[in-house]
C-alpha cells in the first residue's frame, strides 16, 4: 500500500488481493460514512439472484464513488487499484487513521536517489 499527497489531492494505491470488496466497503464506511456495495444481482427469468462483487477481476477500469465534495473516484489495474481522495486535510488524517486500523503497510526505500527524479 502506498499513498500520498499534493494539497486535497490524496491518492491511495493497494495491491489486490481476496476480499478486496470487503476492505473498500469498510474503508468508505468507516472514513467518509459513504455505503460501497460489496454484492451485484443479475435477473434469470423472474428470479433475481445476487452474487459477491468481483472487484478483483476489474482491469483498466474506472469507477466514480462520489461526484461531490469529496471527491472519490477508483481506477482498478492488473495487479493494483488506485483511490483518487480530493478531500480537506481534516478528513485526510481520518482516512489515514482507517487506513493505520485496517490495513497492512509495508515499508520500502524510495527508488530514487535524493534529489533526483526516476522517470520509467
Amino acid at each position: 500500500m502506498g499513498i500520498g499527497n499534493f494539497g486535497n489531492y490524496n491518492f491511495v494505491k493497494v495491491k489486490k488481493q481476496k476480499r478486496l470488496a470487503d476492505w473498500l466497503s469498510r474503508f468508505l464506511k468507516e472514513s467518509f460514512d459513504i455505503r460501497y456495495e460489496t454484492e451485484e444481482h443479475t435477473h434469470k427469468g423472474n428470479k433475481i439472484i445476487y452474487y459477491k462483487r468481483n472487484v478483483e477481476k476489474f482491469v483498466d477500469y474506472h469507477e466514480i464513488i462520489t461526484r461531490h465534495y469529496p471527491r472519490i473516484d477508483i481506477f482498478y489495474g492488473k495487479d493494483s487499484i488506485f483511490i483518487i481522495l480530493i478531500c480537506n486535510p481534516k478528513e485526510r488524517n481520518k482516512f489515514i487513521k482507517v487506513l493505520q486500523k485496517i490495513s497492512k503497510f509495508k515499508f520500502q526505500k524510495p527508488k530514487h536517489q535524493k534529489g533526483r527524479i526516476r522517470i520509467a
